[in-house]
């Protein structure tokens, strides 16, 4: 995995851009990949490793969005807006066996709270917010309401919303 960080770094360089495959959104919340996530993430080189590979293809775009659990606090520190979104860990599994259409939802709040424990526990960038970061508690919040929030706070310090 280290191996194939570094190779995409330095491709990425020579090339001028990263090129990164697109995945299906669906793929990426996988419970394998869920799984995975949090059992890789606990190596300080390779996380090292892939916050460079991220800030490279940040680099090579005009402006992007990065959403992760260590974006504000250790890819992009100096971001001009960051956001901590919040829910409580039941309302993440109701919106995620929706989302997924697979695994029951007892599951999937197991699955969530074990991600979240191993994420804010491990040494290597624990799970915090931002000091700067802007906390909403999406618990009770519709998708439009919490985009609304951001994109008023994004005009507000002066980020271009197209």
């Amino acid at each position: 995995m280290v191996s194939l960080c570094e190779e995409l770094i330095e491709s990425s360089r020579t090339a001028g851009l990263l090129e990164v495959d697109r995945h299906d959104a669906g793929d990426l919340r996988s419970r394998a990949v869920n799984v995975a996530v949090s059992a890789v993430a606990k190596f300080p080189e390779l996380r090292r490793r892939v916050t460079e590979l991220v800030r490279v293809w940040a680099g090579a775009q005009g402006r992007c969005v990065v959403e992760g659990r260590d974006i504000g606090t250790v890819v992009f520190p100096a971001a001009p807006v960051k956001f901590y979104l919040t829910a409580t860990p039941e309302a993440r599994a109701a919106r995620r066996v929706v989302q997924e259409r697979a695994g029951s939802y007892e599951d999937v709040l197991r699955d969530v709270m074990r991600r979240d424990e191993a994420d804010m526990s491990r040494t290597a960038s624990p799970l915090v917010p931002a000091d700067d970061a802007v906390v909403i508690d999406t618990t009770d919040l519709a998708v439009t309401q919490v985009v609304d929030l951001m994109a008023s706070l994004c005009r507000r310090r002066g980020v271009a919303i197209p």
